[in-house]
């Protein structure tokens, strides 16, 4: 169900509009881990699904350095 709201979320745009309501607020990302090894939603090493594997990882970095700016964390927090 998550999947398809976040698909709907796309297509209708929507991610535009919450780019330009936050294009001047801090946001701070944060990953609970990522893996290269093949994990379901009921393992301990996955417990509900919070690691994401390398190839989503690595695609929700190039959409991030493509529409934000991309800062270290002590950096933005001196700003």
């Amino acid at each position: 169900m998550k999947s398809l709201i976040w698909y709907f979320f796309y297509i209708l745009r929507l991610h535009r509009v919450f780019r330009w309501l936050n294009r001047h607020r801090l946001i701070i990302l944060l990953y609970h881990g990522v893996t290269d090894q093949q994990t379901n939603q009921l393992s301990l090493w996955n417990y509900r699904s919070k690691h994401l594997s390398r190839a989503i990882f690595k695609r929700q970095l190039a959409y991030l350095k493509k529409y934000y700016n991309i800062l270290p964390l002590d950096q933005a927090i001196s700003h």
